[in-house]
């Protein structure tokens, strides 16, 4: 039986029952519609941000905590008034829980508020509550309305690079709202890192600076590409073949026009974990952090060069582990995390104490069931882009733009998984609708 509502390019797997947590005090298409919005402001608001900057009335660092603040309680909200909490939303809330006691715990410690960590887990909490209460056709409009307007701005941009430049003016918006001060160097109007120099590694297809498409800058453009093919790998079989080439040429000319080396080498690992991932244990996702990090001090030994190469990256990594005191472990000395925006794993233990690192790499490793093809596929390929990217970056990875969307899928595919033991229901699949 079809619904009335079909989304075109969803072929969608029998739905596996979530959780019972009393009646819902919203209706299944408010929700839908609701959840889809949130999801998509969280990715766009900088961009709706900076074009009211640059052309009606100049904002502060006000604008967008305000905007980040309204998003996050309106996911957690929404979420809450879909279902309220069951025992398969606990990890998620006791971390939500952990990150508040310790954000006070390290404030304390080191006589100066830090919010960070608790910010970074909260909109992680959120949105992972949120995706555990949709269906696979919001999730699925979610990912096709960001990949369609990304790619619409992303062609925009390189097309047109000095319009681009006029309507979003990057490089003034987040000075404005960041203080991050337009380099003098920086004579593109872009963000200053998007920039680039002369001997940055490039494929050579695109001249010019990183393309940053709707984000504004050219991390998160980099790292909208590595969730898109968590997405893929995740639910290939279940969209048309329309979606899935959008998709993957959305992939391709972000790689190619922003230059970006993890996420390329994370595209192949995807790709080939599409084939590998369904036959390893989810508990093997726990090796991922501990080999990454073993493979970063072998590779760079004693020789830390920061050079712009992957031995570069991963010597300020193995730097900043190599030189965390016992105050900066246990969390007294937070403000140290502001010196370690380069190191994932350095800035999450100055940020939330060794502590937070651990319940970090606990929910990275085991926050889906992973029982099935689709989820199992899904825990690895989320737990590789995690991990991979907290040995080159330390922020990139919780910023809303793309952590919102990549957490929508995430408590998708947790509170869909089959229980262990469980076993599928057989037959054709109905198609879904918004309200399913």
């Amino acid at each position: 039986m079809k619904t009335s509502q079909p989304i075109t390019g969803v072929r969608a797997r029998p739905k596996t029952a979530a959780p019972s947590g009393g009646k819902a005090l919203i209706s299944d298409q408010r929700f839908g519609i609701l959840a889809v919005t949130l999801v998509v402001s969280a990715s766009l608001y900088n961009a709706m941000l900076a074009i009211i900057s640059a052309h009606v009335k100049g904002l502060t660092s006000a604008a967008p905590i305000a905007m980040e603040g309204l998003l996050l309680g309106g996911a957690m909200g929404l979420a809450l008034l879909k279902r309220r909490p069951d025992g398969e939303d606990a990890p998620a809330i006791a971390l939500l829980y952990l990150f508040a006691l310790l954000a006070v715990f390290t404030s304390l410690a080191s006589d100066a508020v830090f919010p960070d960590a608790f910010r970074n887990v909260a909109i992680i909490a959120s949105f992972f509550l949120l995706g555990r209460r949709c269906s696979f056709p919001q999730v699925h409009l979610a990912f096709a309305v960001l990949t369609i307007i990304t790619l619409t701005v992303l062609i925009f941009e390189i097309a047109f690079p000095t319009a681009y430049v006029s309507v979003f003016q990057p490089g003034n918006y987040y000075a404005a709202t960041r203080g991050m001060e337009v380099s003098e160097f920086n004579e593109t109007g872009l963000f200053n890192n998007a920039a680039g120099f002369e001997s940055r590694f490039s494929f050579g297809v695109f001249s010019g600076a990183r393309t940053s498409s709707v984000f504004l800058e050219q991390v998160s453009n980099a790292n909208f590409a590595g969730i898109l093919c968590v997405f893929l790998v995740a639910t290939w079989g279940r969209l048309s073949v329309a979606i899935r080439t959008t998709m993957v040429a959305t992939i391709l000319l972000i790689l190619l026009s922003n230059n970006t080396r993890t996420s390329s080498a994370l595209a192949v690992v995807t790709m080939m974990g599409y084939f590998i991932f369904p036959h390893l244990s989810r508990w093997f996702t726990l090796l991922i952090a501990p080999v990454l990090v073993l493979l970063a001090f072998l590779a760079v030994g004693d020789n830390v060069t920061h050079t712009d190469d992957l031995i570069g990256r991963l010597g300020i990594t193995t730097e900043a582990l190599r030189k965390l005191d016992i105050p900066t472990i246990f969390g007294a000395n937070a403000m140290k995390a502001r010196h370690l925006m380069d190191t994932g794993f350095g800035y999450v233990t100055a940020s939330s104490s060794i502590f937070g690192l651990i319940a970090i790499w606990l929910f990275f490793s085991l926050g889906q069931r992973a029982t099935d093809t689709a989820s199992k596929r899904c825990a690895w390929a989320t737990a590789v882009y995690l991990f991979a990217n907290m040995m080159i970056g330390g922020t990139a990875i919780f910023s809303m733009k793309v952590a919102a969307p990549l957490w929508m899928l995430v408590g998708y595919m947790a509170a869909t998984a089959p229980k262990p033991q469980a076993s599928r229901p057989n037959g054709p699949a109905p198609r879904g609708s918004i309200a399913a």
